[in-house]
């Protein structure tokens, strides 16, 4: 279990197939402090099954470089490098196409 101090609690917000997969378009989560980007999102597959998994990562296991992330309204430009050390919300959606 993580202590109270030892952790944030973040808001994962969904859109599009990210929600219809998750049966939820929004989800609370307390993660340890200073846990990457990668490691939520993992967390998140973990929890919400394989079509869901497959729409955030590659079949390598990287983050899908066209995944569209923001952290308090704001987009995260490297997904990789991303270390979350605050409370905070994360939006995230699959590329849209369309004409």
């Amino acid at each position: 279990m993580i202590s109270m101090a030892d952790s944030i609690s973040l808001t994962l917000s969904y859109a599009g197939q990210l929600a219809g997969e998750a049966a939820r378009s929004e989800e609370r989560v307390e993660v340890p402090m200073g846990i990457s980007l990668q490691e939520v999102l993992r967390a998140a597959a973990d929890r919400h099954g394989e079509t869901f998994r497959r729409l955030l990562f590659t079949e390598n296991g990287d983050l899908r470089r066209a995944l569209i992330v923001s952290l308090d309204d704001v987009q995260v430009p490297d997904l990789q490098a991303c270390e979350l050390s605050q409370n905070g919300e994360l939006f995230l959606m699959t590329p849209i196409a369309g004409g």
